[in-house]
């Protein structure tokens, strides 16, 4: 299922898909501007040895920061806890920085991912700490550092809310489904 998930930013495209023996994958390809062609870069595979972990459920690249986010909603710490995978280019090939990850099992943390400069929002369809799948979004900012030491700081947690300003503790909203930020 090549195209799973799919996010294109500047010159930079990446493409989530199942894989070979649904061994999830996420593909990052390059436009070459002098052929005209988007060439394959390199292919990121789940460190994880669980399969069925959703890995590249979502992807969000941003170019600008040399930053690609992968979401693995079904990450098994705890079921279905979810995992987003954060990799970041050194001018030669994209590594693996840190594995973003909060709430307990059943949130499908990672079903959404977005970014826009510093700023990192993650979808949590199933979080249910307000009723059973109401849903979250989490607010992550990257702590400025560079190489090994690069990484995201959680900001904030929104939840659905009513027009008063009350949660809305309705349930199976799945608030965080999907997400997009432009700006802060």
């Amino acid at each position: 299922r090549l195209g799973w998930s799919v996010d294109i930013d500047g010159d930079i495209a990446v493409v989530g898909s199942e894989g070979q023996s649904y061994r999830e994958e996420v593909h990052i390809y390059r436009y070459n501007s002098v052929n005209s062609t988007w060439e394959l870069e390199q292919t990121l595979v789940n460190n994880n040895v669980d399969l069925f972990d959703d890995f590249g459920h979502s992807v969000n690249v941003n170019a600008a920061n040399g930053r690609i986010f992968v979401g693995a909603r079904l990450d098994d710490t705890s079921t279905d806890q979810g995992s987003v995978h954060f990799s970041e280019f050194d001018g030669g090939q994209w590594v693996f920085r840190e594995l973003i990850r909060t709430g307990d099992g059943g949130d499908e943390f990672g079903s959404a991912v977005d970014s826009d400069g510093d700023f990192l929002i993650i979808g949590a369809e199933s979080e249910d700490t307000t009723s059973n799948h109401s849903g979250a979004v989490t607010v992550w900012r990257h702590n400025g550092m560079t190489g090994v030491d690069s990484g995201y700081t959680l900001e904030q947690t929104l939840k659905a809310q009513n027009t008063d300003g009350s949660f809305d503790i309705g349930g199976s909203d799945d608030f965080g489904f999907s997400a997009a930020i432009d700006g802060n």
